[in-house]
C-alpha cells in the first residue's frame, strides 16, 4: 500500500513523525513523505503580516495535491491537520484518495 504522510520533521530532535514513518516501513507499505512545515516566510514575518501566512499555506497545500498527484497513494496520513485546507482534502478525495487524520494529545 502507498502511504502518504504528512508531519513535521525537527532537526534538532525525534518527533512522533519519525515513528510513524519507521512504523509505515517496518510493515512493508511504501511511504511518500511530506514535511507540512516548510514555510517560505519567518513566523514572526507571518505573525505580523498574514497574508505570507495565507501564501505559505497555499503553496505548501499546492505541494501536498501534487505529490499525491504524481504518486498516486492509496491513504493520506495527516498528524494534526490544521495547516491543510479542507479543499485539498477534497480534491484527495476526488482523486479517490483516503484521507485519514491522526490527532496526537
Amino acid at each position: 500500500m502507498k502511504i502518504l504522510f504528512s508531519g513535521y520533521h525537527n532537526l534538532h530532535f525525534l518527533t512522533i513523525t519519525e515513528y510513524i514513518e519507521a512504523a509505515i516501513e517496518q510493515l512493508d507499505h511504501q511511504l511518500i513523505s511530506f514535511d507540512d512545515r516548510q514555510y517560505l516566510f519567518p513566523g514572526r514575518l507571518r505573525q505580523v503580516m498574514p497574508i505570507f501566512e495565507k501564501y505559505d499555506l497555499k503553496i505548501m497545500n499546492q505541494k501536498l495535491l501534487q505529490l499525491a498527484q504524481s504518486h498516486q497513494p492509496d491513504i493520506c496520513l495527516v498528524t494534526g491537520g490544521h495547516r491543510i485546507f479542507p479543499e485539498t482534502i477534497q480534491k484527495l478525495n476526488s482523486l479517490k484518495i483516503k484521507t485519514v487524520l491522526w490527532t496526537i494529545d
